[in-house]
């Protein structure tokens, strides 16, 4: 049995693995006051104290604002609060995409308007605005007392022609059996005695449809935007259409190159040719065949490609043009497109 003394005593191994234990905690205790501190740059703090500003101000605004916007439930995208739509008095048949959305409308809603108004569809009165599909009840109450629908004779002029038509309408046909309306005694009496007599009938002629609301005719080359959306048919997308193709253009020199306009139908430049005029002393803008280069040559709707690189080689080879007919003469371009494009040239 080894003696209790041999329990108590350390070896020299073991002193050694003592004295190094010791030492690792002292290190590990002492470092930490030794060790220097990273300090924050100036920029780094500066932003931080931003950030810090701004959460305490956005506290203080949603305490003042008697919780207004409260957080969203699970599963919903947090919304920062809008700013309050300012409203305005409007007229929803002169209405634009970008007019509807400031008056606080869906993005959805105000296209849906938009498309109404260019196929031509009109307001009557201000209840017509709830119809519109996705317009919802809070936003049409918020609006009605802003609408301003301008008074006109188009109700009465329609009016007119629906009871004009009604009286022409052929009777109506039901089952094969044709409904007729008993005539007056008077006119009975009269069908009595022209009996066995072929009258010749009468060709009834459509009555041509007019627009009582435009006060006065427009200047196809002097209207801008607003004008154009002044008549029926006419909504935003095509007045912006059909300022930029006559500016393409250099100006309308006819009332009929309107169908030309992208979306304009051929129905609709008929209706509307009587609503239009060009001043007789209005001249278009002319292009110099014997400076313009390629490219401005191109720029002109009526010049294609083949067109404009035949013009040039021509002025390269043969110098400059004496007149225009020269380009009608030499084959350069379709004789019926040139015709179209002579108003809008010179060699001066």
């Amino acid at each position: 049995m080894k003696p209790i003394k041999e329990y108590l005593t350390f070896s020299a191994s073991d002193r050694n693995g003592m004295i190094i234990i010791i030492l690792i905690l002292w290190t590990i205790v002492l470092l930490p006051r030794y060790w220097p501190e990273k300090e924050l740059s100036k920029d780094a703090s500066a932003r931080f104290l931003e950030i810090a500003d701004s959460l305490q101000r956005n506290r203080q605004q949603l305490a003042s604002s008697g919780n207004k916007y409260q957080k969203p439930s699970e599963g919903q995208d947090w919304k920062e609060p809008k700013d309050p739509v300012k409203l305005f008095p409007f007229d929803p048949n002169d209405l634009d995409y970008d007019q509807a959305v400031a008056l606080g409308i869906r993005t959805r809603v105000a296209r849906t308007i938009e498309k109404y108004l260019n196929k031509g569809g009109q307001f009557r009165k201000a209840k017509d605005l709830q119809k519109i599909y996705g317009m919802d009840e809070d936003t049409y109450a918020r609006l009605e007392p802003y609408i301003r629908i301008e008074s006109s004779s188009n109700t009465l002029a329609s009016q007119e022609i629906s009871q004009a038509e009604a009286k022409e309408s052929p009777p109506k046909s039901i089952g094969g059996l044709v409904e007729r309306k008993p005539a007056p005694v008077q006119e009975q009496n009269e069908d009595k005695k022209s009996r066995g007599k072929d009258k010749p009938k009468k060709e009834k002629t459509a009555k041509k449809r007019k627009m009582p609301w435009i006060k006065k005719p427009i200047d196809i080359n002097n209207a801008d935007t607003a004008q154009w959306r002044k008549i029926r048919g006419i909504g935003s997308v095509l007045a912006s259409r059909i300022v930029k193709y006559r500016d393409l253009l250099g100006g309308f020199v006819r009332k009929d190159q309107i169908a030309e306009v992208y979306g304009v139908e051929a129905q609709l430049a008929q209706e509307i040719d009587e609503v239009l005029f060009k001043d007789s002393s209005f001249k278009p803008r002319q292009i110099n065949i014997n400076t313009a280069e390629f490219g401005q040559l191109l720029k002109h709707p009526y010049v294609a490609y083949e067109d404009a690189q035949k013009i040039v080689n021509l002025r390269s080879k043969g110098g400059d043009f004496g007149n225009i007919d020269e380009i009608k003469y030499s084959n350069a371009m379709d004789h019926g497109k040139f015709e179209k494009l002579r108003p809008y040239l010179t060699v001066e």
